[in-house]
């Protein structure tokens, strides 16, 4: 799939956590699904953010209180 969106020119950023099964990133429990998720709303934040002028990360901590 990153090679793929790489030939095509997509915006991507593929990320690798080793030693995880599938669907960890719903194991908030671990570490690596913590990592996950806080990976993906970076990169939310990086390239839909500053478009929408909205902090993707920041709504969504305002959504967990």
């Amino acid at each position: 799939l990153e090679k793929a969106l790489a030939r095509l020119g997509v915006v991507h950023d593929a990320r690798y956590y080793e030693g995880e099964i599938h669907a960890f990133h719903m194991m908030l429990w671990r570490r690596n699904a913590q990592r996950c998720w806080e990976d993906g709303y970076a990169f939310l934040d990086k390239h839909l953010g500053a478009a929408s002028g909205r902090d993707v990360s920041q709504q969504r901590r305002q959504s967990a209180i």
